[in-house]
């Protein structure tokens, strides 16, 4: 697959000071990322968290990280650790966040960035941006508060490794066309996703292929994601206005 083939590359180019993070066991890579203000919690081998209230149990307390048994390292996304995340999902004879990315004229990239330990999809995290989670395409989902994932410990790198950007634009307009849509009575209370062709999800709908800028980028996505809304002219609930998660 050439998206896989891609991700392989780029993790073979990853380019970072081990002597300034330390992922040499799992302890010493969550103590690494709280200092950054990281909420961490240990997971096993099949991701399943070790603690007894989950990623509800996350800390930045170094005497209780020092506690635990880290076989995963688990990172609590959202407010508490100042992250949002793009998840790109790849799955065997399924979605390709990768494809979905290339219809919408978009790059996978990001100043703090990781492989995901299947299948060579991807984590991009930004500074935290307030929206709720969700799907923008297949193989595309916004997360935010209520998920963790796995970031790099022992045998995983990052791509890219630096203080988290800023949201970029496009994806801040949808979260804020979601949350509008929400207040103005959308069925369902918001965007679920992009409808991105027959080859990616159904829909009439065209790649938006490379424009200009990013500004152009998100004007094109919004027209599209504004003609898919389904409509209603019932009376407002103050539930709808405050706009209801998906």
């Amino acid at each position: 697959m050439e998206e896989q083939a891609f991700a392989m590359i780029l993790q073979a180019q990853v380019c970072l000071d081990q002597s300034e993070l330390v992922l040499s066991n799992g302890v010493e890579a969550a103590l690494n990322y709280a200092r950054r203000g990281w909420h961490v919690f240990p997971c096993a081998p099949d991701k399943s968290p070790l603690t007894p209230d989950g990623f509800y149990n996350a800390t930045t307390n170094a005497a209780v990280i020092r506690g635990w048994h880290w076989p995963l390292v688990g990172l609590r996304l959202g407010e508490r650790s100042g992250l949002s995340g793009l998840d790109i999902d790849v799955r065997e004879g399924g979605v390709n966040g990768y494809a979905s990315l290339t219809a919408l004229g978009l790059k996978p990239e990001a100043s703090l960035m990781d492989l995901s330990p299947t299948l060579g999809g991807r984590h991009l995290y930004f500074r935290f941006l307030p929206g709720n989670n969700f799907d923008i395409a297949p193989g595309l989902q916004f997360k935010n508060n209520g998920y963790f994932v796995i970031p790099p410990g022992e045998g995983r790198s990052w791509l890219s490794f630096s203080d988290p950007s800023p949201a970029p634009e496009w994806l801040r307009v949808l979260i804020g066309v979601r949350a509008l849509s929400g207040r103005q009575g959308v069925q369902g209370g918001a965007v679920l996703s992009l409808p991105l062709g027959p080859g990616l999800g159904g829909g009439d709908w065209k790649p938006i292929g490379q424009t200009r800028n990013v500004r152009s980028r998100t004007a094109l996505i919004v027209r599209w994601l504004e003609r898919t809304l389904p409509r209603t002219n019932a009376p407002h609930t103050s539930k709808e206005r405050r706009g209801n998660p998906p």
